[in-house]
C-alpha cells in the first residue's frame, strides 16, 4: 500500500510539473513570440507577397500577443510603385477567437498612411480573399490617423474610427469618420 502511495505521489508531482511547464511555455509564447517564431515579419511579408502581385515591406515588427504588435515603416509596392504606406500600424489581437478559426483584431491604429486606389481594374493587386481565405476576421476598432487616399487623381484625407467584418463579404460600420477633400465644399 505504501508503494502505491509513493507511485501516486510521484505521478501527481510529475503531472503538476508538466502542467506548470505547459503554462510557462504558453506564457512565454504570448509575451515573447519571437522565441518560437523566427522572423515573424518575414512570414507576414512572404504570405502577402505570395498571394498578390505586389511586395510588402515591413521596416520593423515589435510586440507580443498580449500587448499588441507595432509595425513601422510599412510599404506595399506593385511594379515599384507605392500602393500603400504607413509610418506605424498598431495591432491588438483577440487571442481567444483564434482557437475558433476567426481572426479578431480588437484594435488597429493606422498612423500617417497613404493608399493609392488602383484604377486599372486589376483586382489581384491586394486580394483579401487570397491572403486570408481560410479565416473569418473582424476588426472591432480601426482608427485612421492622418490617412490619405488617392482615387482617380482625387485626394481624400481620412480621420476617424470604423469597424470591419469579413465573412465572405465586407461589412463596414462607421463611427466619427471624417473625409476631407479639396473637391468637397466642407468635410463629410
Amino acid at each position: 500500500m505504501r508503494e502505491i502511495n509513493k507511485i501516486r505521489n510521484f505521478l501527481l508531482k510529475l503531472f503538476s510539473i508538466l502542467i506548470i511547464f505547459i503554462f510557462v511555455m504558453v506564457f512565454i509564447f504570448l509575451y515573447r513570440p519571437h522565441y518560437f517564431i523566427n522572423n515573424i515579419e518575414n512570414i507576414i511579408e512572404n504570405k502577402i507577397s505570395e498571394n498578390t502581385f505586389g511586395k510588402l515591406d515591413v521596416g520593423t515588427f515589435e510586440g507580443n500577443f498580449i500587448d499588441g504588435f507595432i509595425l513601422k515603416n510599412i510599404k506595399y509596392l506593385v511594379n515599384q510603385k507605392i500602393i500603400f504606406s504607413s509610418s506605424e500600424i498598431y495591432i491588438n489581437l483577440d487571442i481567444s477567437s483564434i482557437v475558433f478559426g476567426e481572426i479578431v483584431l480588437s484594435e488597429v491604429i493606422v498612423n500617417n498612411s497613404y493608399y493609392k486606389y488602383p484604377t486599372n481594374k486589376n483586382k489581384n493587386i491586394v486580394s483579401v480573399e487570397n491572403i486570408l481565405s481560410d479565416f473569418k476576421y473582424k476588426i472591432k476598432s480601426l482608427t485612421l490617423d492622418k490617412s490619405t487616399i488617392i482615387y482617380k487623381d482625387e485626394v481624400y484625407k481620412l480621420f476617424g474610427d470604423l469597424k470591419i467584418k469579413y465573412d465572405g463579404e465586407f461589412i463596414f460600420g462607421f463611427n466619427k469618420l471624417s473625409i476631407n477633400s479639396p473637391s468637397f465644399k466642407s468635410c463629410v
